[in-house]
């Protein structure tokens, strides 16, 4: 096997053997460094080819990263300085899930899904849950930050294919339905925007692959991603001054 870096995993619930002699939920296929140990001996270094199970819980450091392939295809990214949580994850004859939940506690992802009912998947953050619809989206968990002026910070999703349901804790709930719509969640909210307002606020620079996605493996990849959030504004540029105070008004020879 060749190494391509570290990343820890730590293994929570009953104990690292009762995880270890569970069927793999899915395999690392891409691993960023990571130099860090968390849990002492319930924790381990993960590396490409690494099974990945319930109940592990994903951390990663500032430059780190993890590309995940779980068994019923479907794709996520933990991005760096993020930590999630395999919660749950059942399958069913026929190479699908009958219940696939993680915890996504802080950071940044991406999540495409797979052969799975829609019914199947539960993404839930402090602040609420994710519902998913056969969709391809990439989400932030931040405490700190929002994104939006005006708003508190909390769980942010870029939707780029199907569909996408944020509820608070509380069960206000809205959808996403188009590509490019920026939805949030926070303790005491949940609302969507379109993609000018949310070029406009800057999400862009927000999410982290939308911005740039050559970290990530091609199957990773989403080609509607990188259109989205572009501001529309253009700077204005004044025509020079001419003597006398007026502007310059070019010909379609390009003289004044």
């Amino acid at each position: 096997m060749r190494w391509f870096g570290l990343l820890l995993l730590a293994l929570l619930g009953t104990g690292a053997a009762d995880v270890a002699l569970a069927a793999p939920a899915g395999t690392a296929v891409g691993v960023d460094p990571l130099a860090r140990d968390v849990a002492g001996s319930t924790s381990r270094t993960l590396v490409v080819g690494a099974d990945i199970g319930m109940g592990d819980r994903i951390v990663t450091g500032p430059s780190g990263q993890v590309q995940i392939v779980f068994t019923d295809e479907t794709h996520l990214v933990v991005g760096p300085g993020s930590s999630l949580v395999i919660a749950s994850y059942l399958m069913r004859n026929g190479g699908s899930a009958s219940r696939f939940a993680i915890e996504a506690l802080g950071g940044t992802y991406r999540f495409i899904t797979g052969e799975s009912d829609h019914s199947a998947y539960t993404i839930s953050t402090p602040t609420g849950t994710i519902g998913v619809r056969g969709t391809a989206f990439d989400f932030i968990v931040d405490s700190r930050h929002p994104i939006l002026a005006g708003h508190a910070p909390g769980t942010a999703v870029a939707l780029y294919q199907g569909a996408v349901e944020l509820c608070t804790r509380a069960g206000k709930c809205v959808m996403l339905t188009h590509p490019c719509d920026l939805g949030a969640t926070n303790r005491g909210d949940a609302f969507t925007v379109g993609p000018r307002v949310a070029a406009e606020a800057g999400a862009r620079d927000r999410f982290r692959y939308i911005s740039g996605q050559r970290s990530l493996l091609a199957p990773f990849r989403i080609p509607e991603a990188g259109r989205c959030f572009i501001s529309l504004t253009v700077p204005q540029t004044l025509a020079p001054l001419m003597p006398g105070g007026t502007r310059c008004v070019p010909s379609r020879r390009g003289k004044c």
